[in-house]
């Protein structure tokens, strides 16, 4: 049996093009095109849905790029638009600081944020008159971290910089000016994990 073409199936699911009297006949008889469809309707309410929770255009496109796992598991993606907020549960400047050394004297510094599906841990230090981060997504229980899109935006919401970790959670970002940013952190799987307030310098 031919099944129906993704440009059909695209078209009834994203444009709400009115199948025609064939292609309802294909899908009552045909399972397999019937679940894809129903995924690709399921995948543009979820986008819909993004589009109006106004997310950057780079998680925009990763929600876009998703499409396959959402076909498998709709569910997911719900849970992509939650954010966690990551606290500040340890910084290295604090500890030199209770031992009397000046934190202008701190070369680098390290810090761990923490959520209840992960910890981030960081680790800032001065390369160039600029300062690089090395980071480490480190899930709790079965949170799958590996790969997940980390995105500095400054205080315009602009994004500074960005880069996709890998397997291991371990991120680099390098030449950044000192401020005050926000770092969010889009898992494969999970929800949107966020430091509101990141400073570098």
């Amino acid at each position: 049996m031919m099944h129906l073409s993704r440009e059909t199936l695209y078209a009834i699911a994203f444009d709400a093009a009115e199948p025609g009297a064939a292609e309802r006949e294909h899908l009552a008889l045909c399972d397999e095109c019937r679940r894809e469809l129903a995924g690709l309707v399921d995948l543009n309410g979820a986008l819909a849905l993004a589009r109006r929770s106004t997310p950057s255009p780079a998680a925009m496109a990763r929600y876009t790029g998703l499409f396959s796992e959402v076909q498998q598991r709709p569910s997911r993606l719900g849970s992509l638009l939650q954010t966690l907020r990551a606290a500040l549960t340890w910084d290295s400047r604090q500890q030199f600081a209770m031992q009397g050394v000046r934190s202008g004297a701190v070369a680098a510094y390290r810090q761990l944020y923490s959520t209840g599906a992960a910890e981030i841990e960081l680790l800032i230090e001065p390369a160039q008159q600029r300062y690089a981060i090395y980071g480490e997504i480190m899930g709790t229980d079965d949170a799958n971290v590996g790969n997940s899109l980390v995105q500095l935006l400054n205080r315009d919401g602009v994004t500074v910089q960005e880069v996709e970790a890998g397997d291991d959670g371990q991120f680099r970002m390098t030449m950044l000016r000192g401020g005050i940013y926000r770092l969010l952190i889009t898992p494969v799987d999970g929800p949107l994990i966020e430091v509101e307030t990141l400073e570098i310098g």
